[in-house]
């Protein structure tokens, strides 16, 4: 009498059906999504950041001017460009070429604009960074030449060939730290969070620095 053995049966491979494959795609479809989105809110928590270092060399370099030509130099908050669109706020660096101590745009010499963009060629709203937490059509700012928060008025700080600070309108050295905030549109209306004040200072030595505070 013989005896056969047969082999355990094994399973046959099959596919992912279409359901699973749905399903899955859905989840990596979300993941990127979600990624997306970070990324996104990333980037846009990036440009106060950005610009605030932007802003910290331009500062130091009305320093840098004054020594190199002998005279003082201005760091000035203009009032924004009007129309023709676009707009912007311009912060620009001139030299005291009449050697007045007095800010004077008709016979000082503007070297350097850094633009803050507030619209586009369309005149329509582009502006992401604001120079107050309160409101994104304010400037905040103290010991400058003017300290209050209308965008319309100019500020202005001078700057010796020694690196100390004053006020041109007073010609006098500034007695604190002088300051100005920048921030993200989206912070201020809490849509984009952390809410975080890249914050200017100009020491009245000319020391700047800029430092992270959160609001």
């Amino acid at each position: 009498m013989f005896c056969f053995r047969t082999s355990a049966l094994r399973p046959v491979p099959r596919g992912f059906t279409t359901v699973e494959l749905l399903v899955v795609l859905a989840i990596v479809g979300l993941l990127i999504a979600i990624g997306g989105t970070e990324a996104i809110k990333f980037i846009r928590r990036q440009r106060p950041v950005a610009a605030s270092q932007d802003l910290q060399l331009f500062a130091k370099r009305v320093f840098l001017e004054s020594q190199r030509r002998g005279v003082d130099g201005f760091l000035r908050i203009a009032p924004p460009t009007a129309p023709p669109h676009p707009t912007s706020i311009p912060i620009e660096i001139w030299v005291d070429t009449d050697n007045d101590r007095a800010f004077n745009a008709a016979n000082d010499a503007l070297i350097d604009t850094y633009r803050i963009p507030l619209t586009d060629a369309s005149g329509a709203n582009i502006q992401q960074l604001s120079l107050s937490t309160l409101f994104k059509n304010q400037v905040q700012s103290a010991a400058w030449s003017f300290n209050g928060t209308a965008i319309g008025t100019e500020r202005l700080l001078g700057c010796d060939s020694v690196g100390r600070a004053y006020d041109p309108t007073n010609r006098l050295q500034i007695g604190a730290v002088a300051t100005l905030n920048l921030t993200h549109v989206d912070m201020i209306s809490s849509s984009l969070l952390p809410r975080r004040n890249h914050q200017l200072r100009i020491s009245p030595a000319w020391n700047v620095q800029v430092v992270p505070v959160a609001y």
